[in-house]
């Protein structure tokens, strides 16, 4: 059962994502740059919470756009829920399949260190069936493990591709917004090559044998 409602979780949050996407398109301004990646000093860490310091530039810019939309926000909250709800759910089966494990090690390894090679034959072989049983036992604990953990990988990929999705909007208005005009170079252009020019002249009246 508990199974089955991670993949409900799962699969509302991928349909989840297309809404938001959509909300998100429909309230911002499609000319605007994103604040997260804006110049101007009046957005602020400290006044508007959109500096990228410390978080990558994907993560700013999806940090920007869960702040103007209520159903991304509400999404991203839900994964954080999520992930939270896995950890703590299945932190005592994790402990319990580990102390399993550990033990397990420690008997063969205990078994191994005897000094009668022979009764050491014997004795691991009897407790290799144990082992065996045990293992069995808790083959559906550990296979429900191996379930969580794919869909939480799952889950990972979809929220990464999310985040491509949702920022690749706003980071084609940078490009539009804050492509530098080409022409703007020529002056620095002209100059270098003035410069240049200037410092050969003089270069004409100095002594280089000695780096020849």
């Amino acid at each position: 059962m508990k199974n089955t409602s991670y993949i409900g979780i799962l699969f509302f949050l991928i349909a989840s994502s297309c809404t938001s996407n959509e909300n998100t398109t429909r309230e911002k301004s499609p000319n605007d740059t994103p604040l997260a990646l804006s110049d101007d000093e009046s957005y602020s860490s400290s006044s508007n919470g959109y500096s990228s310091y410390g978080l990558s530039t994907i993560n700013a810019l999806y940090q920007e756009a869960i702040k103007n939309d209520t159903a991304l926000k509400q999404l991203d909250n839900h994964y954080s829920e999520v992930r939270k709800m896995l950890r703590d759910s299945t932190a005592s089966l994790n402990k319990y399949t580990n102390t399993i494990r550990d033990y397990w090690r420690d008997v063969n390894n205990s078994i191994a260190e005897l000094n009668d090679t022979t009764r050491a034959k014997y004795i691991k072989e009897n407790y290799k069936a144990i082992q065996d049983n045990w293992t069995k036992e808790i083959a559906p604990q550990v296979e429900l493990l191996s379930q969580l953990d794919s869909l939480n990988k799952l889950l990972e990929d979809e929220m990464t591709l999310l985040k491509i999705a949702i920022t690749q909007p706003m980071m084609y208005n940078y490009h539009n917004n804050e492509l530098p005009d080409f022409d703007s170079y020529q002056p620095v252009q002209k100059s270098l090559n003035s410069q240049i020019i200037k410092t050969r002249k003089v270069l004409k009246n100095c002594d280089l044998s000695i780096y020849e």
